[in-house]
C-alpha cells in the first residue's frame, strides 16, 4: 500500500537526473494547467475556511491528484505531515485498509492551528484510483465520511466515475477533469524544454499533445524518453517512439478491392510491430474525418468488439485481418 505523509513544502530540490513528472510536480496551486474551475473552488476554500468533500474524476495526467496535493501544501504548510493522509487505492483496495488506516486516522486528534485568521481544525484523507475500491471498502468509506465529518474531509480521485457507490457521490462535491488543452499544454512543455535546455519545436510539441489526447504527464514522459534515447527531439524520433500511423495507411486499406491486397496490408501491418490499441484509435480519428455516418456506425460497432477481444487474444493477426476486411467493405 503506498500512503503519503511527508510535506511537500519542506522537500529537498530533486537531483538533475530525476524523472521530469516528480521534479516538475506542481506544489502550489498557481502551478495547476487547465483546471480553472477547481482551482477557483480551491483558492475560495482557502479564503473562508469551508472545505467540503471532493471527488475529482476524468483521464488520467490531467492533475487530479497534483490539485489536491497543492491545496493541501497551501492550507497545512509545514504542518502537512500531521494533516494529510494520502492513500493509492490500487495497492489495497479492501475494507481492511479503510479499517486500519482510515478510520484510525479519522479518530487520531490533532492540535488545531490558525491560519489566515481561520482556525484549522480538520484533516484531509486523499484517496487516489477510488474506483478500485471493492463495494465493500466503499461502503465501509460511507460510513466513515458520515461520522468524521467533524473534524476529516475526504478527497476521491479515480478514472472512471460510474465504478464509484451513489452513496459517496452524494457526499463529494464532483469535478470533471478534462484533458489539458492544447495552448496551456505547449506552453507548459516550453518551459520545461527550456530549463532542461532541451531544443523542440512547437509542431513537434503539439505531435506530443496530440498523441497523448491532452495527458500532461504523459506528454512531459514522451519528452525526456524521446530526449534520453536519442539526444534530440526530431519529428522522425518522436513518430519512431509514439509509433505515429500514417493516415494514408487507412486511405490505402479503404481503396483495396481484392483479397490479395488484403492479405499482404495484413502482413505490412503484423511485421510493422503496430499495437492494436494504437491501430483502433487512429482508425477512430480517421473515420470521424473521412468516413460516411453509416460506415463510421458500423465500424464503431466492430472497433468496440475488438477493444474487449484484444485484452484475451494473444495473437493479434486474426483481429487485424477481420479490421482490414471490414474496413475495405464500405460500401
Amino acid at each position: 500500500m503506498e500512503i503519503h505523509l511527508a510535506s511537500t513544502t519542506e522537500s529537498k530540490p530533486p537531483p538533475n537526473n530525476y524523472p521530469w513528472i516528480e521534479k516538475y510536480r506542481p506544489t502550489q496551486l498557481s502551478d495547476i494547467k487547465g483546471q480553472h474551475d477547481a482551482i477557483s473552488l480551491f483558492r475560495e476554500m482557502l479564503e473562508s475556511n469551508k472545505p467540503v468533500h471532493f471527488l475529482f474524476y476524468g483521464p488520467p495526467g490531467t492533475g487530479k491528484t497534483s490539485s489536491v496535493l497543492s491545496f493541501c501544501n497551501e492550507l497545512y504548510g509545514k504542518q502537512f505531515d500531521q494533516y494529510v493522509l494520502s492513500i493509492n487505492a490500487s495497492y489495497d483496495r479492501g475494507i481492511n485498509m479503510v479499517r486500519q488506516k482510515i478510520k484510525p486516522f479519522c479518530k487520531r486528534s490533532t492540535t488545531p492551528f490558525e491560519r489566515n485568521g481561520h482556525v484549522i481544525d480538520y484533516k484531509f484523507v486523499i484517496l487516489d484510483e477510488a474506483d478500485t475500491l471493492t463495494k465493500d471498502a466503499q461502503n465501509a468509506l460511507r460510513r466513515c465520511i458520515e461520522i468524521y465529518s467533524y473534524n476529516t474531509r475526504f478527497c476521491f480521485m479515480c478514472n472512471y466515475v460510474n465504478n464509484v457507490i451513489t452513496p459517496i457521490l452524494s457526499r463529494c462535491s464532483v469535478f470533471h477533469f478534462l484533458p489539458i488543452p492544447k495552448e496551456e499544454a505547449l506552453d507548459y512543455l516550453r518551459t520545461i524544454c527550456s530549463k532542461e535546455s532541451v531544443d523542440c519545436s512547437d509542431s513537434n510539441l503539439e505531435l506530443i499533445h496530440h498523441s497523448k489526447n491532452g495527458d500532461l504527464r504523459g506528454c512531459l514522459t514522451t519528452l525526456q524518453s524521446v530526449y534520453n534515447m536519442y539526444g534530440d527531439l526530431t519529428k522522425a524520433h518522436l513518430e519512431d517512439f509514439l509509433q505515429i500511423i500514417p493516415p494514408r495507411l487507412w486511405e490505402r486499406i479503404y481503396a483495396i478491392s481484392d483479397n490479395k491486397k488484403c492479405k499482404d496490408i495484413v502482413l505490412e501491418l503484423h511485421y510493422a510491430g503496430y499495437s492494436m490499441q494504437l491501430l483502433l484509435q487512429s482508425l477512430v480519428r480517421w473515420l470521424l474525418e473521412n468516413a460516411s455516418d453509416d460506415h463510421i456506425h458500423r465500424m464503431g460497432q466492430v472497433v468496440s468488439r475488438m477493444e474487449k477481444q484484444v485484452r484475451v487474444c494473444s495473437d493479434n493477426r486474426m483481429l487485424l485481418h477481420e479490421l482490414v476486411i471490414q474496413l475495405c467493405h464500405h460500401e
